[in-house]
């Protein structure tokens, strides 16, 4: 299946992509110009320039896919400008899934989290348990919202979609509050322990992206659900297994619930004066979420997706001591694809200039619309804004022509920034 990936280069869905490039799936990533592609590019997959906010470039770039993997999402504690959870987490989901449908898609896995059930009546709480009355964080409100419009849009429109649920999620190179609640330890920047006494559920990232891959290859689950994680700790016994693994005390002091709530409305009011979030990450959603336990029962995602859980040991040892990630190239590719509509101004040596209709491009070379007759081994130089001074000329060989166009492969540099050549 063609496979179109919304948040590719977050948490989960680096560790998503290199799981399905182990696969015959092929895919697609919408990425923003600002977005760090590096890890992507090493996989070879093909890559889009847009954002969930911009509908156009998600119902162009989804264009020819099968399947729908939609992780695009702001996950945070704190934000100045609060409308951002909205903007991406509410009405980037309405783009992705209206474009699905208008695209035709097969199947979507729309990424939610356990955090929009708040604090239900029965813990632990399962997928058929009824949603807590209210949410804990901005964040929490938004995905609720978000995914009611994807509900909505299955019962009134026929959208084929699947959602999961993920708990705390854990493991190597999250950058998000537990990679960073667990290196402030560590790192002994966290002078006083805080909720010692409430109850999370954790899961493995690896998990999270074999239970996604797993639940849009099941046949006959559209409009099935799946919490994904299992393990419930107290926060002190999260705590001990941080300390155990990377052999550093834990703080000695432990702030009482009272106090804690007290210094989240003092330094929530701070970052909104300085633009900083707060101090130990410890904001009034934070704390909001902190207060009470989150006890989610994912176990039928391991009766129906067959996914095994990894223990929160093995998932903070990643964390800490990260292990190598083997590299899978998608298709034996060397660099990932760009897959793009601009029009360049390409120079043959020895012939007039034109202008030709760029299609891809990647840091090995490009493909160009073009009716000119050129041979291949012909030295040709390509141009990507006439606005920018100093922007460099690409150069390269033609190594291949077809009736579409020609395929370029660069012989100097100028082409280590694929998304500013392609973004101007």
């Amino acid at each position: 299946m063609k496979i179109f990936i919304t948040g590719s280069t977050g948490f989960i869905g680096t560790h998503l992509v290199q799981r399905l490039v182990q696969t015959k799936h092929e895919i697609v990533c919408l990425v923003r110009s600002t977005s760090k592609v590096e890890k992507l590019e090493k996989l070879g997959v093909t890559l889009v320039l847009g954002d969930v906010t911009d509908k156009k470039s998600v119902l162009e770039g989804m264009r020819g896919c099968d399947w729908v993997m939609n992780l695009a999402n702001v996950y945070t504690f704190w934000e100045r400008d609060r409308s951002i959870y909205w903007k991406v987490n509410v009405e980037g989901t309405r783009n992705v899934m209206e474009s699905a449908l208008e695209n035709k898609v097969k199947k979507v896995v729309h990424v939610s989290s356990v955090a929009v059930w708040g604090k239900p009546a029965i813990l632990p709480f399962a997928e058929d348990i009824e949603v807590g009355p209210e949410r804990t964080s901005d964040y929490a409100r938004s995905k609720y919202e978000g995914d009611l419009i994807a509900w909505d849009l299955m019962r009134t429109k026929g959208l084929p979609l699947v959602m999961v649920y993920p708990a705390g999620v854990l493991g190597s190179g999250d950058t998000r509050y537990s990679g960073r609640y667990i290196h402030d330890l560590m790192q002994r920047r966290m002078p006083v322990l805080a909720f010692t006494d409430t109850v999370m559920t954790f899961v493995h990232v690896k998990d999270v992206a074999k239970a996604i891959v797993a639940a849009a290859e099941k046949k006959n689950n559209i409009g099935e659900k799946y919490i994904i994680g299992k393990h419930m700790l107290s926060i002190r016994e999260f705590n001990m297994i941080i300390s155990e693994v990377s052999g550093v005390k834990l703080p000695r002091l432990s702030l009482p619930v009272w106090l804690a709530k007290l210094n989240a409305v003092l330094l929530t009011a701070l970052a909104g004066l300085t633009g900083r979030p707060p101090l130990w990450g410890l904001s009034r959603d934070a704390v909001s979420m902190m207060s009470g336990d989150t006890m989610a029962d994912g176990s039928r995602a391991e009766r129906e997706l067959g996914i095994t859980y990894t223990s929160v040991r093995q998932a903070i040892e990643d964390e800490i001591h990260p292990p190598e990630e083997i590299q899978h190239p998608y298709m034996h590719r060397k660099y990932s694809r760009f897959r793009v509509s601009k029009k360049i101004l390409l120079q043959p040596e020895n012939m007039e200039q034109e202008i030709v209709m760029l299609k891809d491009i990647s840091r090995g070379g490009l493909f160009a619309e073009t009716g000119k007759s050129l041979k291949e081994g012909m030295n040709v130089a390509a141009e990507f804004s006439e606005r920018m001074e100093g922007f460099p000329l690409v150069k390269g060989k033609v190594s291949r022509k077809t009736d579409r166009g020609i395929a370029v492969q660069f012989t100097g540099g100028g082409a280590e920034n694929i998304t500013r050549l392609i973004s101007h």
